[in-house]
């Protein structure tokens, strides 16, 4: 939650309700920095990191699709803070040798 509220970071979920989207095919990830942008993408059997334009620009409408899914960065961090509150009150069931 530390991250979330960093002024260069945005973090947004998608509700599981939201519909197909492009983010169901798998994780991935944009950065930017002044002097370039990377993107990282995860599969079952490894991530890859993604430089070419032309990749990047897919991302980046993918990205553009699925946030018109998402919560906003507000509603983001409330719902993690909820999920937070949810898992931390739950009660740990005790394993029986």
């Amino acid at each position: 939650m530390t991250q979330a509220v960093l002024p260069n970071v945005t973090l947004r979920l998608v509700p599981l309700d939201a519909g197909p989207h492009p983010g169901l095919v798998g994780s991935f990830y944009l950065s930017s920095t002044p002097e370039r942008e990377v993107g990282y993408v995860e599969t079952p059997a490894r991530g890859r990191l993604v430089t070419e334009t032309d990749d990047l620009r897919r991302l980046t409408v993918a990205f553009d699709r699925a946030s018109g899914h998402a919560l906003s960065a507000e509603a983001t961090r409330e719902r993690l803070q909820e999920m937070i509150e949810e898992h931390n009150s739950d009660p740990v069931e005790e394993v029986q040798p």
